[in-house]
Order: structure tokens, then C-alpha cells, then sequence
């Protein structure tokens, strides 16, 4: 009852629910060796995951962005304003305007996880891609309605990645 309700209520739940799909996780797979009555993912996440890690791990989701020279640049969260606009005049001297949109754009997932992800299978990588892809898209899309966004995906074994940029008409 409550998915058919979010389905109804949520514009794109069935294809966001669809798109995600935990295929084999390690810790999953370990807790359930535990032998709780319980074996939901749902279980899992009330017994093991601490609302607090999603919290900080909405600072990846939620995108803080600025338009600058025409290009919309994430802000690192580490990061203010000043900073950013700063680090993308210098990648722009060195590496070009296009070029320097992306690279201010990118999460690299075994950057983001480098102490916690050696067990990490590269399917679990992709989920959470796939899943900071929709929140990106959905963010970008209210706040910038008027432009349209490209994303790109790494699926590299050991370097998966995203990035997006506005997409530019061609001549």
C-alpha cells in the first residue's frame, strides 16, 4: 500500500526503485549469517545504518551549485564559493573551459569511500551512482529548469565515476 501511494505521489519512484537494484552486498550477506529473525534489507538498515551516516552522505546526494561563466560547478562541501570559482579559473588555464566543467563536477566513488570500500564490489559502485545520477538530475532540474544537463558514468573496476555538465547545442 504505501509503494502504491509513493508511486502516485512521487514522480519517477517506479523508475528510481527499478534503476537500483542491490544485487549481492557483504554486509547484507554477512548480517543475515547472524541468524536474526528478521532479513529485510529494511531489518538491516534499522539494526546496522545510523540516520546520522545518511545525513552526512546527503552532502554527496544534494548538489550546492553556483552558475559561473556560463557553466553550473558543484561546490565541494569542503569548499566555499570564493574557493570554487577560484580552482575552476586555474582548470580552465590549464585544461580548457569544457573540460575544467566536468573535472569541478566529478565524484569519484573510491575517493569518496577510500578507507571503508576494499570489500566494495563494483556492482554496488553502480547503485550508487545510478542513485547520486537521480538525485543530481532531480537537484539540477529545480534550480536550473531551463537548462539541460548531460551526465557522464565511469564504469571503471577500480575508478567508477560521474560527472554531468550543460549540455551545449551544436552548430
Amino acid at each position: 500500500m504505501i509503494l502504491n501511494l509513493a508511486s502516485n505521489l512521487i514522480p519517477g519512484f517506479e523508475t528510481l526503485r527499478t534503476e537500483i537494484i542491490m544485487v549481492s552486498n557483504w554486509k547484507y550477506d554477512e548480517w543475515l549469517k547472524l541468524g536474526y529473525q528478521y532479513h529485510a534489507p529494511e531489518d538491516y538498515i534499522s539494526m546496522e545504518i545510523y540516520p546520522e551516516d545518511i545525513e552526512i552522505f546527503s552532502t554527496i546526494l544534494s548538489l550546492n551549485t553556483i552558475e559561473y561563466k556560463g557553466r553550473i560547478i558543484k561546490i565541494n562541501p569542503d569548499s566555499t564559493e570564493e574557493e570554487t570559482k577560484k580552482k575552476f579559473d586555474k582548470q580552465t588555464i590549464e585544461f580548457g573551459i569544457d573540460a575544467a566543467e566536468g573535472l569541478m563536477n566529478l565524484a569519484v566513488l573510491p575517493f569518496i569511500f577510500f578507507h571503508t570500500s576494499e570489500k566494495t564490489s563494483s556492482e554496488t559502485f553502480m547503485n550508487i551512482i545510478r542513485l547520486i545520477k537521480s538525485n543530481w538530475e532531480y537537484c539540477l532540474e529545480k534550480k536550473y529548469p531551463d537548462k539541460t544537463f548531460e551526465f557522464v558514468i565511469c564504469e571503471d573496476e577500480y575508478e567508477p565515476s560521474i560527472t554531468f555538465y550543460v549540455k551545449r547545442e551544436t552548430s
